[in-house]
């Protein structure tokens, strides 16, 4: 169970404050209860909700296939798109890939750069560790604001109410809180034999009620959603965009992470609605596959039918620059002549001449700087598709003909309807062992 403590407040200064800003009082900030290796209590209902959405999550995993070395170059853009739009920062899948290939951009164009340097951390390196440790937290807050002072905070801080946190809508622990209670939290990652969907849901709930740094903390928070899901095999190879689900049904995001830290707690609403997220997230994973895969079997048509109206062979040879760039395009939808020429050992008169060809061809646009000058050529239909998840929650969850889709995954009941059914559940450890369904320590108590 957490607690509230009582604290005094005045401010530093009073330059530019209101009145009632001016003055100091007694607020509350709120302790959470230590999750140990066992976590917080869950019901037999929730841990089935639990088993149904991860089965889901791992078959959409699985029928991503090698498909993984060119969707995640969309899955992850898409992800730290809507992460970063949870908190504000607003820029198009277009704006981001010209920022990240040019090396330079506007201010949010930067911001979610650095979030996708951060969610491309958590996978690449936090996710190889056995172990999660405090730096890697660090490393990943930093790595998204790099400006700030590196560490944990050593200062209270507040969500809400502006200059005071005696009218925030909540306060987090005091900073003396902060390194102990981490040390739980790593500690329940490390050592829980929980699911990992139920171990990330948990997590995240309890490192954003710790809210550990000055600035970052959701989006450091929702990457380590990731850095779990991959290090205990959920995702093995796609990235699964919960963040666009939680971007577009805000309300029920915030509602969840406000449920957990209620006294008493309401884990099981938070847990339940973060599967339902992750069920949304693996049929969008699904439906990116299958648009994609639709999408290059389009612009090789468009490119072959260019050609022989130039009356040139319609299929160019299988190791031609402008073949192996087209078949590219997914996880390079962004490209100037130098990186072309670099990636694929080829002069810059060669790439030139591959990306002219496809511009030409209809497959590729050409973008131009403020000064009206070539900067980058681009495959618009691929960026198209990073937004693709997004707009598919927006329609209801599915896009619009995507029952489809839901069959492919043989989506349980449990999963498309609240409040849930009762399945057989299951917990599952990170070495691949299933627990006693019916011990008490299987269920968390």
């Amino acid at each position: 169970m957490g607690e509230y403590v009582e604290r005094q407040w005045a401010p530093s200064s009073t330059f530019g404050l209101s009145r009632r800003e001016q003055t100091g009082g007694t607020y509350l900030a709120f302790v959470p209860g230590v999750l140990g290796a066992q976590g917080p209590p869950i019901s037999a209902s929730t841990f089935s909700v639990v088993a149904d959405a991860q089965s889901t999550v791992s078959r959409a995993d699985g029928i991503i296939g090698e498909s993984e070395l060119y969707l995640n170059h969309l899955l992850l853009r898409s992800e730290s798109i809507a992460s970063s739009l949870i908190e504000g920062h607003v820029i198009s899948a277009k704006k981001l890939a010209l920022a990240d290939v040019l090396g330079r951009g506007k201010e949010n164009a930067v911001a979610v750069l650095q979030n996708l340097r951060a969610m491309e951390y958590a996978i690449d390196v936090v996710a190889e560790k056995w172990d999660i440790e405090l730096e890697d937290l660090v490393q990943l807050q930093q790595t998204i604001t790099p400006d700030l002072e590196r560490g944990f905070r050593t200062q209270q801080n507040w969500i809400g109410g502006g200059y005071s946190p005696l009218t925030a809508s909540f306060v987090p622990p005091p900073e003396s809180e902060v390194v102990p209670l981490l040390d739980d939290l790593l500690a329940y990652v490390n050592q829980s034999e929980h699911p990992p969907l139920l171990k990330a849901a948990i997590a995240h709930a309890q490192f954003e009620t710790i809210h550990p740094f000055i600035d970052g903390n959701g989006r450091t928070g929702r990457a380590l959603i990731h850095a779990i899901l991959k290090r205990d095999g959920i995702t093995d190879r796609a990235v699964l965009p919960i963040s666009t689900v939680f971007s577009t049904a805000k309300d029920h995001y915030i509602a969840g992470l406000t449920a957990f830290r209620e006294e008493p707690p309401n884990v099981d609403l938070w847990v339940q609605e973060f599967c339902q997220s992750a069920v949304r997230a693996a049929g969008n994973v699904v439906l990116l596959k299958e648009r994609a895969d639709e999408l290059d079997e389009l612009l090789r048509e468009r490119h072959h039918a260019w050609r022989s109206g130039q009356g040139i062979p319609a299929a160019p040879r299988a190791d031609a620059t402008v073949e192996r760039v087209r078949r590219d395009l997914a996880s390079q939808p962004v490209l100037t002549v130098a990186a072309t020429a670099e990636r694929y050992g080829v002069s810059r008169p060669a790439a030139e001449r591959a990306l002219t060809e496809l511009a030409d061809a209809g497959v590729l646009s050409v973008s131009k700087n403020h000064r009206g000058v070539r900067a980058a050529f681009v495959s618009d239909e691929h960026l198209h598709l990073v937004t693709l998840a997004e707009r598919s929650n927006k329609a209801g969850g599915w896009d619009t003909a995507d029952e489809a889709t839901a069959s492919r995954l043989a989506l349980p009941e449990s999963t498309l309807r609240w409040p849930p059914g009762d399945p057989v559940f299951h917990t599952q450890s990170r070495s691949g062992d299933y627990g006693n369904p019916q011990s008490p320590s299987g269920l968390g108590y």
